[in-house]
C-alpha cells in the first residue's frame, strides 16, 4: 500500500460492511466518541460534528449526530429516546495499522475494553443499546497517530474523519430509497432538528 495521508484497512470492505449494516435503516444515530483536546482521540467526535454540518437533507431518514466527547455514556439516554433502528459509534481505535486507517471494530475488541481516553467501555454501551431495543449497532474505528494531551489532530486522521462522514452521509442518501416509510423525513443534526 502506498503511503497516503489516509490509509484504509481494505477500504472497500469497511464501506461494504457499513453499507450492508445501513441497508433498510429507518432512523440512524451516530455517536462520536473521543476527547478533542487529546489529538487524534477526538476522531469520533469530529465525525459527528462533520455529519452535523453535512446534514442528510436529501436522505429523508431521521438522523441524530451526537458528539459524545470523552463521556459518551452521558448521551446514551438521548440516543435511546431518539429510538434509532441503527446506531453507529465512531471512535479512535488502535488497530496497529497506519494512522488514519478506518476499520470496523469487532465485538471481540470492545467487550470490557476502553478504546481511547473515555473510561466507559464501548462494549457496555453497545450492550446497553441492545437492552433498550436498539438491536443494530456498528462500531467504526480510526487508527490514531497520537492521543497525547494538547496535541492537534494529525492530517491522516483528519482526512479519515472527512471520509467517514462523507461515506455515512452518502450511504444514508442511498439507503433512503430502500423501502422508506411514510412519515420519516425529519432530520436531527448534532442536538438540533431541522
Amino acid at each position: 500500500m502506498t503511503q497516503d495521508l489516509c490509509q484504509y484497512s481494505n477500504e472497500a470492505d469497511w464501506k461494504r460492511e457499513l453499507a450492508a449494516f445501513l441497508s433498510g435503516a429507518r432512523r440512524v444515530s451516530v455517536l462520536g466518541v473521543g476527547n478533542e483536546i487529546r489529538g487524534d482521540d477526538g476522531a469520533g467526535t469530529r465525525v459527528a460534528r462533520l455529519l452535523g454540518r453535512l446534514g442528510t437533507s436529501a436522505s429523508g431518514i431521521p438522523c441524530l449526530y451526537v458528539p459524545g466527547g470523552s463521556a459518551p455514556e452521558n448521551y446514551a439516554g438521548l440516543i435511546v429516546k431518539f429510538s434509532p433502528t441503527h446506531a453507529i459509534i465512531v471512535d479512535a481505535f488502535d488497530s496497529g495499522k497506519a494512522p488514519g486507517t478506518i476499520s470496523p471494530v469487532s465485538d471481540v475488541y470492545v467487550q470490557g475494553v476502553s478504546l481511547s481516553s473515555h473510561r466507559f467501555p464501548l462494549g457496555m454501551l453497545k450492550d446497553f443499546f441492545h437492552r433498550e431495543g436498539i438491536e443494530n449497532c456498528f462500531i467504526l474505528g480510526i487508527q490514531p497517530l497520537s492521543i497525547e494531551l494538547g496535541e492537534r489532530m494529525s492530517l491522516p486522521v483528519k482526512k479519515a474523519c472527512r471520509e467517514v462522514a462523507r461515506t455515512i452521509s452518502d450511504l444514508l442518501q442511498k439507503t433512503s430509497g430502500e423501502g422508506q416509510h411514510p412519515g420519516f423525513g425529519r432530520k436531527s443534526s448534532a442536538f438540533g432538528r431541522h
